[in-house]
């Protein structure tokens, strides 16, 4: 969404296709950050139906949303498509694409199971995306994975550019309104900026965004010099749902990102204890993940996930307890949001983590109950 927010800065008209959604499959496709409205939606899918039903071919939720994405995009024509890749990148249906350029940001240990047990099998399916001859802009990296990159980059004669090699970070700080810090490209002016975001790891995640853009338009960063700031909301990423409230939530579900939520908070929000309703898929580090959380918190409330997901509350709770957590489970989830939200007991800061299916089911119930 960085990516899409500088093109429409630059005056593109951008078709952007992200997952999972959080709340509505609209929230998958946008035009000019517009969510693909239902008829439009409903039009693209019976026109593919007749396609899949001749040709005898079953798609995947994920390649069914890719194939309406691209053919939205068509028909809006798009100067620029700003696709996200699902699972990996090699094998990925959305690799079938010869893109203007390809971007890998920050990788961790995720879907160990079906990507491989070591950080380069990792990166180098993250890295089947690179194209000959085709740029590729590398995000900063936790481990040690960008020598992965820049060799299968040189080997498909692909330049490359290291955003941690390219810019400098300067004077950062933290407050309840945002990220404030200044950066200096090599070669360009230093420029003081402000992010409406949590945490440091946006900070580069905007300069690769950043980086992507300036290839195509190199005139976008003395705009950035004027105003300072960027208009955008990401749905989902340590999200204030409600100021009166006092209540975020955030779709961490690995050791990385629930690293970064949890140091983000403490930057950010240095004294304060969460009330956390939390639940986390029985695949994920459950012990991790909730050592981690029980740092910021003040009690626990454990409920179960959607029917996609399993997640095993009485593991969750077992462990969090070993923390000398405050625990509660309640294993059903509309009963669980409902005393998280209207029982006394919970009247700190309130937090929904641990996994996209109870982030996403939590936004939606909340607003369907408060708006």
């Amino acid at each position: 969404l960085f990516i899409t927010r500088l093109l429409l800065e630059c005056g593109y008209n951008t078709l952007t296709f992200t997952s999972p959604h959080l709340v509505r499959t609209n929230e998958r496709i946008m035009y000019n950050m517009m969510e693909i409205s239902d008829d439009n939606l409903i039009e693209i899918t019976n026109s593919l139906k007749n396609i899949f039903e001749k040709n005898q071919l079953t798609p995947t939720t994920f390649e069914f949303f890719f194939l309406i994405a691209i053919m939205y995009g068509i028909q809006k024509d798009a100067d620029y498509f700003v696709i996200e890749t699902g699972l990996g990148g090699r094998l990925d249906c959305t690799n079938v694409i010869v893109p203007e350029m390809s971007v890998i940001t920050t990788i961790g240990f995720d879907h160990i199971e079906i990507l491989g047990n070591t950080i380069k099998q990792i990166a180098s399916e993250k890295a089947g995306i690179i194209k000959p001859k085709s740029p590729v802009i590398f995000g900063k990296q936790r481990y040690r994975c960008s020598s992965v990159f820049s060799n299968i980059a040189k080997k498909q004669l692909s330049p490359f550019y290291s955003v941690k090699k390219l810019y400098k970070v300067r004077n950062i700080r933290y407050s309840e309104e945002g990220i404030a810090f200044s950066f200096k490209r090599k070669g360009k002016d230093e420029i003081n900026f402000l992010l409406p975001f949590y945490g440091k790891h946006q900070i580069w995640n905007f300069l690769t965004a950043l980086e992507c853009v300036l290839q195509i338009s190199p005139n976008l960063i003395e705009h950035l010099k004027i105003y300072g700031s960027i208009d955008l909301n990401i749905s989902g990423r340590i999200e204030k749902l409600s100021v009166e409230q006092n209540l975020f939530i955030d779709t961490a579900h690995n050791k990385e990102s629930i690293d970064s939520l949890v140091v983000a908070l403490g930057k950010h929000f240095p004294k304060r204890k969460w009330d956390i309703l939390f639940s986390v898929c029985d695949t994920k580090d459950v012990q991790y993940m909730s050592k981690k959380i029980s740092k910021i918190a003040n009690q626990v409330l454990v409920t179960n996930l959607s029917a996609y997901k399993q997640a095993d509350i009485q593991l969750l709770a077992s462990e969090l307890q070993k923390y000398s957590c405050k625990i509660e489970v309640i294993p059903e989830q509309e009963e669980a949001f409902d005393i998280f939200m209207r029982n006394s007991k919970y009247s700190n800061a309130k937090l929904v983590t641990g996994s996209f299916y109870l982030s996403g089911p939590f936004k939606e119930w909340y607003f369907n109950k408060f708006s």
